[in-house]
């Protein structure tokens, strides 16, 4: 199961407005807001939005056993 994601952007009140959008098509409307991003999130899941200098992309998965989860990066 994915757990969270983060996404680190140029523009963080353009890419707000876009996420904010996008999301809540998904049925996600709750976010907060802090210094570093806006986190979409809805029971248990979420989506971190910052505005960093170095770039990040960060998928971050969960499963009940560890043997469970399988993962192929290509």
């Amino acid at each position: 199961m994915l757990d969270h994601i983060d996404i680190t952007v140029k523009d963080l009140n353009q890419s707000k407005k876009f996420y904010k959008e996008l999301l809540s098509v998904l049925g996600i409307n709750k976010f907060t807001e802090d210094v570093y991003g806006i986190k979409f999130y809805d029971k248990k899941d979420y989506i971190w939005i910052g505005q960093m200098i170095t770039k990040r992309f960060h998928f971050a998965f969960s499963a009940q056993e560890k043997n469970t989860l399988m993962i192929s990066i290509i």
